[in-house]
């Protein structure tokens, strides 16, 4: 009797030329597509590659027109936004993957005899040169604000490569262990807002803020020591990653790349308030005293509570219309006022917009439509009034009017994007300049952003007058 042969292991070379092999058989015309895919890409990259370049030489070569500020107010604002803007993409890259395999890949990355670390590496590469990239990008647009505090450009730019591979890497031993991120990346976000709030006092009080305080060689030789160090790390357990390692995330990429193309944010907001429902875990049920308008508020502000970022996120934004005043004219802050009170009020409007959207749920409340939409509204509209007050003190004239502008206009706002109906995509077309434009789907988008806009414009008149 012959005993059964065991499957003979293949190579990632062998397996990917078995399948290109099959390509070609399957359609001769795969690579030509390919090369023409590739094509599209390069030329919308470089179109938009083109603009931001043609903005950084007209920044430069007018040495940033809008920072109107000392000096080191630009340069503190600037590096605490690129620091925010990294700690985000951790925390995005984190929660994708950044390794992800589709459905089709992975079944036979787990039922064919290959190494799974070597066919994952291309994956985690290709990611690693794009994060890589991204963080040489912001480290040049940080040369735009660059005087006499700040390094020379190839040092940032040098920095902010580190820091993107430093990024990917953290992010692939995260997803490798299986380990959340989200509570070291909201530590990592209230130290910068609270640098941040320290260096515009600093400034308000006469005190300029040292940028850096060593030398920029001492913090790129441990970067590059450490980022070879974690990336190399990273590629050595990509054959640890399982089932749940590589597929989480799919559900986020699909859901961010249909609402991109249907044009509705929705469903991708849907699936990031289920996931945070999810990490919440365990809660304790309780019965909820009182009338149904007083019922409804204390479930808001348990939801409030469950959800503690959202807090911080209303703190940290009461920076920006103070840098704004130190750093631009009176009739720039005026909007940027308005702006940020629609994005810090939003946060606490999460009940709103479950409620608008779930004929269900407002059936099983019982009352008027008005009524619930109404009584979920009075806690964004609470946070609007006293985000504005507290931003109040950053306008250079006309107050009382501003404050009360920018309160009501976010709160109705928020009122019209909460109340959207569905997207309806028989739209007619309208011939522009700038190609094809659905008029109708222009319109629902519109919606909300649109009243802020002709605000914000009020606001520039009333503060120059």
């Amino acid at each position: 009797m012959t005993a059964a042969a065991e499957p003979r292991a293949r190579t990632v070379r062998q397996v990917r030329s078995w399948l290109r092999e099959r390509g070609r058989q399957r359609d001769p015309r795969a690579v030509l597509r390919r090369l023409l895919d590739i094509y599209d890409t390069l030329i919308g990259l470089g179109i938009v590659g083109g603009m931001l370049a043609e903005t950084v030489i007209h920044a430069a070569a007018h040495q940033g027109p809008f920072l109107g500020g000392p000096a080191s107010v630009a340069e503190w604002t600037v590096l605490v936004a690129a620091a925010l803007l990294v700690v985000a993409a951790a925390n995005g890259l984190r929660t994708i993957g950044p390794v992800l395999v589709g459905r089709g890949a992975y079944t036979w990355l787990v039922s064919s005899p290959v190494d799974r670390g070597g066919v994952l590496r291309r994956r985690y590469l290709g990611v690693l040169g794009i994060t890589a990239g991204g963080g040489a990008a912001i480290g040049a647009l940080l040369t735009v604000a660059r005087s006499t505090g700040l390094p020379s450009p190839v040092w940032i730019v040098a920095t902010g490569l580190l820091a993107g591979v430093i990024v990917t890497a953290w992010a692939v031993l995260s997803q490798a262990a299986h380990a959340g991120s989200r509570r070291l990346g909201n530590y990592l976000i209230v130290a910068l807002v609270a640098l941040a709030g320290m260096g515009t006092a600093g400034t308000r009080w006469g005190w300029t803020p040292p940028v850096l305080v060593v030398p920029p060689w001492a913090l790129v030789v441990p970067g590059s020591a450490l980022a070879v160090l974690l990336g190399g790390w990273a590629g050595a357990v990509l054959g640890r990653l399982d089932r749940h390692a590589v597929t989480a995330g799919n559900e986020i990429a699909t859901a961010a790349v249909v609402a991109g193309a249907w044009l509705d944010p929705s469903l991708l907001t849907a699936i990031l308030e289920t996931r945070r429902g999810r990490r919440i875990g365990r809660v304790r049920s309780r019965r909820i005293a009182g009338g149904r308008v007083g019922a409804l508020l204390r479930a808001e502000l348990l939801r409030v509570r469950r959800r503690p970022s959202a807090v911080l996120v209303w703190c940290g934004l009461l920076l920006i219309p103070y840098l704004a005043g130190l750093m631009f004219s009176g009739v720039v802050v005026a909007p940027v006022q308005l702006f940020g009170t629609f994005l810090a009020a939003d946060r606490f409007a999460g009940g709103l917009r479950v409620v608008c959207r779930s004929s269900a749920l407002r059936f099983t409340l019982g009352g008027t439509d008005a009524d619930l939409r109404l009584t979920h509204l009075l806690l964004p509209a609470l946070a609007a009034l006293v985000w504005s007050a507290l931003a109040a003190p950053a306008l250079h004239g006309h107050v009382l009017a501003t404050t009360v502008l920018s309160a009501v206009g976010a709160t109705i706002a928020i009122y019209r994007v909460a109340t959207r109906p569905p997207m309806d995509y028989s739209s007619p077309a309208l011939a522009t300049p700038f190609g094809v434009v659905p008029i109708n789907l222009v319109r629902q988008l519109a919606r909300g952003p649109a009243l802020l806009l002709i605000l914000g414009i009020a606001q520039i008149f009333l503060a120059g007058s």
